[in-house]
């Protein structure tokens, strides 16, 4: 039998509210609660919302009323489960929400919805992690529910607390609220942290806040602040300002441990520290590091493959680097600075492609005092390398290493005789030597090669010496210098010698001149060319030491033209500014006709008798620097002193190793013409002097062979090479 009109409406309305009581105190409003929050217009949002809830419940409540009141009307009698059901059904609804509502969240009190919580160990320590999602204003209560919570798990000191807070900018861009002022959003945190009570001491109190609204073109920026407890309130930690603690852990920064860091400003991605050495305030240095996430090859116009995201965050970091380095005196800017990417996807890059894609970055690099680019990836086949790109702006080299299990050191006195060298502008020696023999395994662009450092011993003998790079006790450096090379497979081996910049800007005395001597000496008994790399200041003047340098120089440029009118060659590569003597020594190794050797300059080269600043003080005739007075463009290039010129050491470089590949090869060509020109030339004399000359007069001569000299031999070698002499 159909109930009344108005039982039914009573009943309607009955179940109508008993269903809306219980939604209403469910969890499920939670989710549109919160995306009305987000809504460009909230309270029109959250009003229209309501009223589609409220007839959208009115509906569905009366859709399903009247279908039951159809159905029982269908069956007069229903069965007793039935109706037994529908009192538990009902009942269970009805106990649901008396409990929903005596559990309710009152005024002033954070709900527990919001709390996430989790247990983790880190280094060995447990650590319990709570975190919430909240706006900004409602910090103090948020504080109190999760003091309740920690106070209910006890958890210890190593609490951390990870909030993820909203707030509302300003409705024009005028106000104090702009997103992009960290300082004012940290200001303003601190002072809801002042009425906050967390129950307890906190390990660490993270803080990211975003601006969700807002007339300013930064609108939901997010800025990240981490905090710990001291003194009773809560300091932020510099450090970690916009990084947070565990991507920091992803970026090693434990590795940064030897230095006190600074965080300095740089683009979304990229984190600059400014760094000082704990045991050596003179050692400061910047590390950027970045992560990249995206490792997609493009196609480029002529077909190579770029890494558009590897050289975007490596373009980035060198831009953040720059900033940096303009807030610096010229005197004291950090050297030996460092990038530090994280590639994330797999390192799928050809090995063959390395090189080339690090000189992509090589022409923001020149000038950046930038010790290495490192490169932590992740093979397709599991393992875990690093690999160091060195020679950004020079000869770029990759060296393939194992992951790091040590904190990055303080500067060696090698590095920081290296830093010297840099900030005068000059190549370390040693670095030369580095960037001419690559390791089998590296990526560079020189063959694999080897250096074995000679120097003098107790007697004054040339000998090669086992030593730590740096330890070299004159102001050169030498050695044999010996590469692999597709044209020469056995080595090519030459004697090098190097000016070291940090001992005296390379002045030139006893010690020097003697290995001079002593490795153009070496050079002729193995019939190998040698490598110069010039810098230096001229003589040594002091008030131990002055005139007797000059005898020692005379001895120097003596050997040397006796060397190469014996036909020894002598390559130079001017590395910096040479004075006095030196450019002496290169003129006779480079620019008589009878040598052999080319002589090569670069932007840094100059070659002067007298520098600029003793030039202007006597009134000489000068230029506004050292090379005007005997730089390339404008002396050394117009007057053919200078036969090559380079943009870049390793240009330079380039250009010596395929000249002293060339020189091997025609140096052996012209020691077969030159024999077949003396076998002849010596049975010719030898007839004519049988013919003519005296046994006595043999005898005074003692062999045939001392007739036919080197000088002698000239003219007829140069003849033979003119009609192109067949060597069978």
């Amino acid at each position: 039998m159909m109930l009344p009109v108005n039982a039914s409406w009573g009943t309607l309305l009955a179940r109508l509210f008993a269903l809306g009581l219980v939604i209403a105190t469910s969890p499920i409003t939670v989710i549109p609660a919160v995306l009305v929050l987000h809504a460009p217009r909230p309270r029109p949002t959250g009003m229209a919302f309501l009223g589609g809830w409220v007839l959208s419940l009115a509906a569905l409540t009366g859709l399903f009323a009247g279908a039951s009141d159809l159905l029982g009307g269908l069956h007069k009698s229903p069965p007793t489960w039935a109706s037994w059901l529908r009192v538990f059904f009902g009942s269970a609804l009805i106990l649901f929400g008396v409990y929903r509502w005596l559990t309710r969240h009152r005024q002033g009190e954070s709900p527990r919805w919001m709390l996430g919580v989790a247990d983790y160990d880190h280094e060995g320590r447990p650590v319990h992690l709570v975190t919430a999602y909240a706006p900004l204003e409602e910090l103090p209560d948020l504080s109190g529910a999760i003091a309740d919570h920690l106070g209910g798990a006890g958890a210890g000191p190593d609490a951390v607390v990870d909030l993820a807070l909203w707030r509302h900018g300003a409705a024009s861009d005028e106000g104090p609220d702009d997103p992009s002022d960290e300082e004012a959003i940290l200001v303003e945190a601190e002072k809801l942290l002042a009425d906050c009570d967390f129950g307890g001491p906190l390990h660490r109190l993270d803080l990211t806040v975003t601006t969700v609204e807002g007339a300013t073109p930064e609108r939901f920026r997010t800025h990240h602040f981490t905090l710990r407890p001291q003194d009773g309130r809560f300091v932020e930690d510099p450090l970690y300002r916009n990084l947070h603690p565990m991507l920091a852990k992803r970026l090693d920064l434990w590795r940064l441990a030897n230095f006190t860091l600074r965080r300095l400003r740089s683009a979304e991605d990229v984190y600059v520290f400014h760094g000082v050495a704990r045991d050596n305030p003179a050692d400061h240095r910047l590390f950027a590091l970045a992560e990249v996430r995206d490792l997609t090859p493009v196609s480029a116009a002529d077909g190579t493959l770029r890494y558009p995201r590897l050289e975007l965050m490596g373009s980035l970091a060198l831009s953040a680097m720059w900033e940096a380095l303009a807030t610096f005196d010229a005197r004291n800017r950090p050297a030996a600075n460092r990038i530090v990417l994280y590639v994330r996807p797999p390192w799928n890059v050809p090995r063959d492609a390395w090189t080339a894609l690090a000189r992509s970055s090589a022409p923001l690099a020149i000038g950046a005092a930038l010790e290495k680019l490192v490169l932590r990836v992740r093979f397709p086949d599991g393992r875990e390398r690093v690999l160091d790109v060195e020679g950004l702006g020079e000869g770029v080299t990759v060296r393939e290493r194992p992951l790091g299990a040590e904190p990055v050191r303080s500067l060696t006195p090698y590095r920081q005789k290296l830093l010297r060298a840099n900030r005068i502008g000059a190549p370390y020696p040693y670095e030369i030597v580095r960037m001419l023999t690559p390791p089998p395994e590296a990526v560079a662009r020189f063959p694999t090669g080897e250096f074995t450092e000679h120097d003098l011993d107790e007697d004054g003998h040339l000998a090669p010496v086992s030593r730590p790079y740096g330890r070299n006790t004159a102001n050169v450096v030498l050695g044999l210098l010996r590469n692999n090379t597709e044209k020469v497979p056995e080595g090519m081996t030459r004697v090098a010698l190097f000016g070291d910049p940090t001992r005296g800007l390379g002045n030139i005395a006893e010690p020097e001149c003697r290995r001079i001597v002593a490795a153009l000496d070496l050079a002729e008994r193995m019939g190998v060319p040698v490598e110069w790399f010039t810098l230096s200041s001229g003589a040594k003047i002091a008030m131990d030491s002055g005139t007797e340098n000059m005898d020692w120089i005379g001895a120097v440029l003596r050997r040397l033209i006796e060397f190469t009118q014996r036909g020894g060659e002598v390559n130079i590569v001017v590395t910096g500014v040479n004075v006095g003597a030196q450019p002496y020594w290169n003129a006779e190794a480079t620019m008589l006709m009878h040598t052999r050797g080319i002589l090569v300059m670069t932007p840094a080269s100059a070659m002067v008798l007298t520098g600029k600043q003793a030039l202007d003080y006597s009134g000489g005739v000068s230029a506004e620097d050292n090379f005007g007075i005997g730089g390339f463009d404008r002396i050394m290039g117009p007057n053919g002193q200078g036969q090559y010129w380079a943009p870049t050491l390793a240009d330079a470089c380039a250009i010596r190793s395929n000249s002293s590949a060339t020189s091997l090869s025609l140096a052996a060509r012209l020691a077969e013409v030159t024999a077949a020109v003396r076998a002849a030339k010596l049975s010719e004399v030898a007839e004519e002097f049988d013919r003519i000359h005296t046994v006595q007069r043999a005898l005074a001569v003692g062999s045939v062979d001392r007739i036919i000299s080197a000088e002698a031999l000239r003219p007829y070698v140069i003849d033979a090479l003119e009609r192109g002499l067949s060597l069978g």
